[in-house]
């Protein structure tokens, strides 16, 4: 039963603002435009930095050590492994590494929905040029249950569904289970941008299994801008042909399929000082909040449905 007022909803989270470099006089609510970094992730950033000042004292196990225990840490978040992660650049450059090695035949279509993330969306229009396919946008039901909508569109025609988790422009949920299982249905690989969500709300890929998932750190993991991680199962996905791009940051890519593991599609000096970023977020993340913030889960859902309802009500006014 959905809340009559968000005044239901009480806080499960205590206090977290030492953890922050917030003032006192300051209340951040728009961690779904950019949220501010966690004070151990802004430390590891710089320390990784200073590394690099003294050169003689980084040895050739320095540039795996703390990339495998990210890669592990952010595998433990979505239900994967670690041999399932890579590290690569940014939300973006995973939609394109899905792009560039999910088949589209002459007259398939690649779904979206309207007004998504350009991240998952930019690189589905060029490979609907390339392949003679054709991209089809669903447009904002007027109930908004985006969930009906796309498993109304999805049908044999569709060869591609790249969607969101969470819709960026007013929080809008899909049901991600649903939509994976009729995917698998009528042979469409399943593309998610789970930017707006996961840190924030639960995602388990063996529940959800998309064939890719993306998720930048700037938002709901409480990273820098302009690091990821991402995720992929069950697709005929050469190793050799990822996506030429290239951003700071780092991104994660879940291949359980690939015998070798996803290493192979992480991106030059991956070891980085972002890769630290990452480290540090995950580990804090997977050690001192994900107990709360799983507590939060089921009243971060609830309160999500009553703000569309209300939202919607409102545009019917």
């Amino acid at each position: 039963m959905s809340p009559s007022s968000p005044n239901e909803f009480v806080a499960m989270l205590d206090c977290q603002r030492h953890l922050f470099d917030i003032p006192d006089d300051v209340a951040y609510l728009n961690c779904a435009y950019i949220s501010p970094l966690l004070n151990a992730v802004r430390d590891a950033g710089i320390a990784g930095t200073q590394r690099k000042s003294h050169p003689w004292e980084i040895f050739p196990r320095d540039f795996f050590t703390d990339a495998e225990e990210a890669r592990g840490l952010f595998a433990e978040l979505i239900g994967a492994t670690a041999n399932d992660v890579a590290l690569g650049s940014a939300a973006s450059y995973g939609t394109a590494t899905a792009a560039r090695n999910l088949p589209v035949q002459r007259g398939q279509r690649i779904l979206v929905l309207q007004d998504q993330f350009p991240s998952n969306v930019y690189s589905w229009h060029a490979l609907a040029n390339e392949s003679d396919g054709t991209i089809l946008t669903l447009q904002r039901p007027q109930d908004d249950d985006w969930t009906r909508s796309v498993l109304e569109a999805l049908d044999e025609r569709v060869a591609i569904a790249a969607l969101p988790h969470v819709h960026w422009t007013d929080g809008a949920m899909l049901d991600l289970v649903r939509i994976g299982a009729r995917c698998r249905e009528v042979g469409a690989a399943l593309v998610i941008d789970g930017t707006q969500s996961v840190g924030v709300l639960p995602f388990d890929v063996n529940a959800i299994q998309p064939d890719f998932l993306a998720v930048a750190t700037y938002k709901w993991l409480l990273g820098p801008y302009g690091a990821g991680s991402w995720s992929i199962i069950e697709t005929a996905i050469s190793p050799a042909r990822d996506a030429m791009m290239s951003a700071s940051g780092a991104i994660s890519i879940w291949c359980r399929w690939l015998k070798q593991g996803c290493a192979s599609y992480s991106t030059g000096e991956w070891a980085t000082y972002s890769t630290q970023y990452v480290l540090a977020l995950i580990g804090l993340l997977s050690e001192r909040l994900t107990w709360a913030l799983l507590r939060c889960h089921q009243r971060v859902e609830q309160g999500i449905t009553w703000a569309c309802d209300f939202l919607g009500a409102c545009r019917k006014v």
